[in-house]
């Protein structure tokens, strides 16, 4: 199972490393005010770790969420026997 880990690891690099090097041209980004020249690729890869962070960050709340209203039933239920 190791040497599968390692090998999708390895692919999903050398991926990386063809679409960094196929999306080298500079483009220009604004958000409000702010406007920069970047390369099609460290936008992909910043919004892509945006998305991630964020995705991450609404999945533990929600399961936070969840979980404190478990406890809150069991609570309410414990106090009602």
């Amino acid at each position: 199972m190791r040497y599968v880990v390692a090998a999708l690891a390895i692919l999903a690099l050398v991926a990386i490393a063809i679409f960094s090097v196929q999306n080298l041209e500079a483009i220009q980004v604004t958000f409000l005010a702010w406007s920069i020249s970047v390369s099609k690729f460290l936008v992909v890869i910043v919004a892509y770790l945006l998305g991630m962070v964020t995705g991450w960050s609404l999945f533990d709340l929600i399961k936070r969420f969840f979980r404190e209203q478990r406890e809150h039933r069991a609570a309410t239920a414990a106090k009602q026997t």
